[in-house]
């Protein structure tokens, strides 16, 4: 199974990718919120879905996106592009929040999820994730996206951090120090 590329994007259509990895140029379904222009080079984590008639490669920025297109495709009913779709139009925090909090309509509000397809994936993986915790201060989550963190890394780091520092300048120092450390573990 391949579980991740990196290459050089040769085009883009819609939600197809060329991805051209030492002359091979694979073809990736993305979710269009990756904002992906060609010629550039890029890194994606990758699940393998091999069927009956095909084998298709789905990229993720993130591994957390990729488990959570893994969790909606054991659901009954929902196929890798309907995993897909529900990620691209909810995105994984609000994906992730509308399962654990039980809430139906905004599953609903996906194309291709009817009321009873809601209600099985929060009865499937309702327990499975956590609801995201939103920071306190967006100020700092964009002062750390500034610093060229992703969005979600600088929640986490500042949702890990909490409290402990005093001042704005206190929590971002300490969510930096999260960060960095983060990055240079294995």
């Amino acid at each position: 199974m391949i579980g991740h590329l990196s290459g050089k994007i040769l085009a883009k259509t819609g939600r197809e990718l060329i991805l051209d990895v030492n002359g091979v140029g694979y073809q990736v379904f993305v979710s269009s919120r990756m904002n992906l222009p060609t010629g550039v080079e890029t890194s994606m984590f990758v699940r393998t879905v091999v069927r009956e008639d095909e084998i298709s490669l789905y990229g993720f920025e993130q591994t957390d996106e990729r488990d959570l297109f893994d969790s909606l495709c054991d659901v009954s009913g929902i196929g890798p592009k309907l995993a897909m779709t529900i990620i691209e139009e909810l995105g994984y925090e609000q994906t992730v929040s509308a399962i654990s909090g039980g809430d139906e309509r905004a599953l609903q509000s996906v194309t291709g999820i009817g009321s009873k397809t809601a209600k099985l994936m929060i009865l499937s993986l309702g327990g499975k994730f956590d609801a995201p915790l939103k920071p306190r201060d967006s100020s700092l989550v964009d002062a750390l996206m500034n610093l060229g963190w992703k969005e979600r890394e600088a929640i986490d780091a500042l949702n890990s951090v909490g409290n402990s520092a005093s001042s704005q300048q206190d929590q971002l120092k300490a969510a930096l120090k999260y960060l960095g450390g983060a990055k240079t573990k294995p």
